[in-house]
């Protein structure tokens, strides 16, 4: 039992050294490569029109022809209102092609610098992987079944942990290299006889 204790001590120390290790790593290596960040910046692109135009669904299926050519797709429709995903290299361009379908009531382009979010999720992600690797070593080291359960519960922890900042990566990345852009279309009302 007073090994056990020894063992989680241990283990709890070797996770608290590599956190702090990491984050003093981070410290030095964002203050030598702070010039470079501001060029590589992560921006999520987003947007909203409103277009008021004649035949609606015949705008649609024009906007739907376009985006195979663009390099996009459409990620739901409501009514008409579709919301489209587009590789970031074309959300201007098609911008200026949906303007050319109506007349442009509303727009609303905004961005999100993720940089920061992105760079901290890969620091932990690295962190939390090297201390994968010391649990798995002192997992072929363990002699006794409770330390053995002990360090297969904290690998359990861990890898869980890492499994999540991958899957948030991932996430970030579809959102920089593929922007969304919501069209919602308005049919244009024909005047009547007075």
């Amino acid at each position: 039992m007073r090994n056990s204790a020894i063992l989680l001590g241990f283990l709890l120390l070797v996770s608290a050294c590599s956190a702090s290790q990491a984050a003093m790593n981070s410290g030095v290596s964002s203050k030598m490569v702070a010039a470079d960040e501001q060029q590589d910046r992560l921006i999520v692109y987003n947007g909203y029109l409103e277009v008021v135009a004649e035949n609606v669904e015949q705008k649609i299926a024009l906007l739907t022809d376009l985006l195979e050519n663009l390099d996009g797709y459409i990620q739901s429709t409501n009514n008409d209102a579709l919301t489209i995903r587009i590789n970031q290299i074309q959300f201007d361009t098609l911008i200026v092609r949906v303007t050319d379908l109506g007349e442009v009531r509303s727009k609303n382009i905004y961005t999100d610098d993720v940089t920061d979010q992105y760079r901290d999720l890969e620091i932990r992600l690295e962190t939390l992987e090297k201390t994968r690797i010391r649990y798995l070593e002192l997992l072929n080291k363990a002699e006794k079944v409770i330390e053995i359960l002990e360090i297969e519960k904290e690998l359990e922890r861990i890898n869980t942990q890492i499994e999540s900042f991958k899957g948030q990566l991932q996430r970030l990345d579809s959102q920089v290299n593929y922007s969304t852009l919501t069209v919602q279309f308005v049919e244009k009302t024909k005047p009547g006889v007075i």
